[in-house]
């Protein structure tokens, strides 16, 4: 089973994400800071169905020193990740200019932050680009090709089966 991670996938559009996932044959590996009823029922559907295919794992993604570790984690405990849905965020009803920066300041450490550090964690760690710089005697050498990596997109109608491509 290839491993997915949904942030934000205790409710809403990131739990009707995770469910999918799982019926399509992906492990959804749900991060949240709390698990909710509807993504504990989930769980006892989805695990009935195909056991180990829905995973909640506790996190605030506000603590963005502690992403590097919960990906490592990830990866130990479930294996490599194939694919990652940001889906976390915070928004608020106040207008922008009553806001205190306080305010300002979580808000886009969560929303814009926070998924760029994941990203950079799940793909960094798979990537070869990353490891190390070509040594000079390899340096004339034409470069490597960058590896695959798959992204997903989810139409608003959800046809029967899960869109895939491939990004170069």
């Amino acid at each position: 089973m290839r491993n997915v991670i949904v942030t934000g996938g205790s409710r809403g559009l990131g739990l009707g994400i995770a469910r999918r996932l799982t019926q399509c044959g992906f492990r959804a590996i749900v991060i949240a800071r709390t698990e909710s009823d509807a993504l504990a029922e989930a769980q006892r559907e989805a695990n009935a169905a195909q056991p180990g295919s829905l995973n909640f794992v506790p996190f605030d993604l506000a603590q963005i020193e502690g992403i590097p570790d919960l990906v490592k984690k990830l990866r130990a405990d479930l294996g490599p990740i194939y694919g990652l849905v940001n889906n976390a965020g915070v928004s608020s009803d106040g207008v922008l200019a009553l806001m205190s920066t306080r305010q300002i300041e979580q808000m886009v450490r969560l929303n814009t932050t926070s998924p760029i550090v994941l990203t950079k964690h799940v793909v960094g760690a798979s990537s070869t680009l990353l490891r190390s710089p070509p040594s000079p005697a390899t340096a004339a050498s034409p470069p490597t090709p960058p590896p695959r990596h798959r992204s997903w997109a989810l139409p608003a109608r959800w046809p029967g089966k899960l869109a895939a491509w491939e990004s170069m």
